[in-house]
């Protein structure tokens, strides 16, 4: 059995960073804007924690 190297996806995916994309940017646009969620709410407990 012949080994495949780990930065190799398919011939017709995307990549972005170390992550190979086959479903498109959908999923990626999803995490970018449950990250940013998550930031913004925990800037505003700090702010109304520092009140």
């Amino acid at each position: 059995m012949s080994t495949i190297p780990l930065d190799e996806g398919a011939r017709d995916g995307r990549r972005a960073g170390p992550f190979w994309i086959e479903e498109g940017n959908g999923p990626l646009w999803i995490g970018v804007a449950i990250v940013a969620a998550v930031l913004g709410l925990y800037s505003v407990a700090v702010i109304l924690n520092g009140a």
